[in-house]
């Protein structure tokens, strides 16, 4: 009995590095010892630039990190570095490589130079496919980068370039104007280059845009007309929250006039949804009031969840402390009510009573919303919010 107890005892003091096993084998160290590390084993670096805040980081530790074909690839191929960015070393690595977005994916060599790159959390299946373009040196970016500056110009090596460099978060007009340079009308109308045009293209002014809303019928045919006019909403759409977002009025005035003309499905809505970001932006929280109401009784008038988190927006929203704001956002919580009532709304009704400086009102449905709770509603919250009225 003392043996088994003893087995038993070891097996489990032997789990968690059983479990750490099968997937990746992080290691640690100062940057300097890792870029060592490397060399003396003549592998290439993956290093996961994380923050402690950072959820998709969390996700891609928790699913694809621990996959077991993904810790016996990295293993075997990489010396695997985690960091958070923003405390010790990762600070001034963090401005060293440029690193603005989290999780961002590396692959150095041993010279910490970065050989490919990947950006957001991916799931196993596209982190292994992505580990096994890095591993290799013809297909990884420094690689292509190479075979690009050595003359390489193959139709379908300039695909896989440009994917590479989006996948990078680096600039490819460059190379998407040689690729496109010279073709005929005929030649452009394919699946593949509708492929490229998908995803590449994001300017409205881009020759190549111009081309397809020329041409929607001709390209329909070889992939699907919904697959055009979502490309075509698309750019329209990245077009006019790129103005929003560049502080530029007189871009912004002209993208809005782009979509007005443009033959996307709904392009009211369209602006409509970019005026509530572009009040927000400039926390003109009069005229977001207005945006937001006009855009919700509209376009989202049977959208109960959406009246509730605009409602809750305006409860979060420190700025904004107005009776007449706050009886906006009131009317539409009533509607989400109406439509759907539930734990979440009343919830939120409780909360902006209590804005309001409604007691009574906010303790009704507060209990309210606690009698609608489900199992998998966590009242806590709502429970608090009576005991500070109550005091």
């Amino acid at each position: 009995m003392r043996i088994f107890k003893t087995i038993a005892i070891c097996l489990l003091m032997a789990m968690p590095y059983l479990i750490n096993a099968q997937g990746i084998e992080f290691s640690h160290g100062t940057w300097a010892e890792i870029k060592a590390k490397s060399k003396a084993e003549n592998k290439l670096i993956f290093f996961d630039a994380n923050t402690s805040w950072c959820g998709p980081c969390k996700w891609m530790a928790a699913n694809a990190f621990v996959d077991e074909k993904v810790g016996e690839f990295f293993n075997e191929n990489f010396i695997s570095y985690e960091l958070d960015m923003e405390k010790g070393e990762g600070i001034e690595l963090a401005k060293e490589f440029k690193i603005s977005l989290y999780p961002t994916l590396l692959f150095l060599n041993s010279e910490g130079e970065i050989v490919h790159k990947g950006l957001g959390a991916l799931d196993a299946e596209k982190f292994l496919a992505l580990g096994k373009i890095a591993a290799d040196p013809e297909r990884n970016s420094a690689g292509m980068e190479k075979r690009y500056r050595n003359g390489e110009r193959s139709k379908q090596f300039i695909r896989d370039y440009m994917l590479s460099l989006k996948q990078a978060g680096k600039p490819r007009n460059e190379v998407l104007d040689w690729y496109f340079y010279g073709m005929s009308d005929e030649e452009l109308l394919t699946k593949e280059n509708f492929e490229v045009i998908n995803d590449h293209i994001s300017s409205t002014a881009n020759p190549q845009f111009i081309f397809l809303l020329n041409h929607k019928a001709e390209f329909a045919k070889v992939v699907s007309e919904k697959e055009v006019n979502d490309k075509i909403y698309d750019v329209y759409s990245s077009s006019l929250f790129g103005a929003l977002y560049s502080n530029d009025s007189v871009k912004w005035e002209i993208a809005k006039a782009e979509v007005k003309g443009s033959s996307i499905e709904q392009p009211e809505k369209l602006l409509a949804n970019a005026d509530m970001y572009y009040y927000s932006r400039k926390k003109e929280w009069g005229n977001y009031i207005k945006a937001v109401d006009h855009y919700a009784t509209t376009f989202e008038a049977d959208n109960w969840n959406s009246f509730n988190s605009y409602a809750w927006g305006i409860y979060l929203n420190k700025n904004i402390t107005d009776k007449a704001s706050l009886k906006v956002a009131l009317k539409w919580i009533d509607q989400s009510i109406k439509l759907n009532s539930c734990y979440a709304n009343n919830d939120t009704k409780a909360a902006l009573l209590k804005k309001m400086g409604d007691k009574k009102g906010a303790i009704k449905a507060a209990n309210k919303a606690i009698a609608l709770a489900g199992p998998d509603d966590d009242v806590s919250g709502t429970k608090k919010l009576i005991e500070e009225i109550s005091k």
